[in-house]
């Protein structure tokens, strides 16, 4: 079945509990579908509107089990909407992403582990602090080749109009690909925390690209930043993290219940 033909004419209704609803035709192959055929809402039990709230409230932060009892749904029911919409945001992004003003960015990576943490893997992210815009993300080893990609596939997207703004951790290939990759396009500095017993008791600013005056000049004309900081990408790195251990404690649920049916 093909689109964009001008082979799809109206079929016929269907009826729903809120109504009759069109179904469509391909003329070519005389399938039949419904409207919302190759859209995210295709198949939804529930109201579209039902399904935008889960989603935005996802994208606020609030966890799947809050949902969950807010929206009187299950649990997995919040997680397969947010799957099938981050389904279909990475292929938008993929697509449409493009030619973005990059005024400040933050990268940062983190462990994560799958698999009962018989797997362990790496997520480097990316953020456009100025528009808060997460474009690229990397999944694999903490290595020199994925620290390239996340850096390369995100200034390739969007476009660099003036001096830019960017800070990682000291995780040290990001010092050769930033500077290989943006050079003197940027002020760059990498934010080092000391951490024990779970507190940051030290914070050690490494100016790599650029003199302490040249980034009181960039911080003077940034919307979000005061000081050199790596806060925006670990905030949006948090909440990664929480959605991924509650897919986690609910992959193990799913697993418990059908054991429980096996017995």
């Amino acid at each position: 079945m093909k689109f964009g033909l001008g082979n799809i004419g109206k079929h016929s209704f269907y009826p729903t509990k809120k109504g009759k609803k069109r179904r469509l035709c391909c003329k070519i192959c005389d399938t039949t579908f419904s409207t919302s055929k190759g859209t995210v809402y295709y198949r939804l039990q529930k109201s579209k509107s039902d399904f935008d709230e889960v989603i935005s409230m996802s994208v606020e932060g609030q966890s799947g089990s809050s949902i969950a009892r807010v929206k009187k749904i299950s649990r997995n029911t919040v997680a397969n909407w947010r799957l099938k919409a981050s389904v279909r945001a990475s292929k938008f992004q993929k697509k449409h992403l493009k030619g973005y003003d990059i005024k400040e960015l933050q990268f940062d990576e983190m462990k994560i582990f799958l698999n009962g943490k018989k797997e362990e893997k790496w997520i480097f992210t990316s953020m456009e602090v100025s528009s808060r815009l997460w474009p690229a993300t990397v999944i694999g080893r903490r290595s020199y080749k994925n620290t390239n990609s996340i850096i390369n596939n995100t200034i390739c997207r969007g476009k660099i109009d003036g001096r830019i703004l960017v800070t990682t951790d000291g995780f040290e290939p990001y010092k050769y690909r930033i500077k290989a990759l943006i050079g003197v396009a940027c002020v760059y500095a990498q934010v080092i925390k000391t951490i024990r017993k779970n507190r940051v008791v030290c914070v050690d600013r490494r100016y790599i690209i650029g003199d302490q005056k040249r980034f009181e000049e960039q911080l003077f004309f940034s919307e979000d930043s005061n000081t050199v900081n790596t806060s925006f990408i670990e905030r949006q790195n948090l909440t990664i993290r929480h959605l991924h251990t509650f897919q986690e404690k609910l992959y193990a649920m799913q697993e418990r219940n059908i054991f429980l049916k096996l017995i």
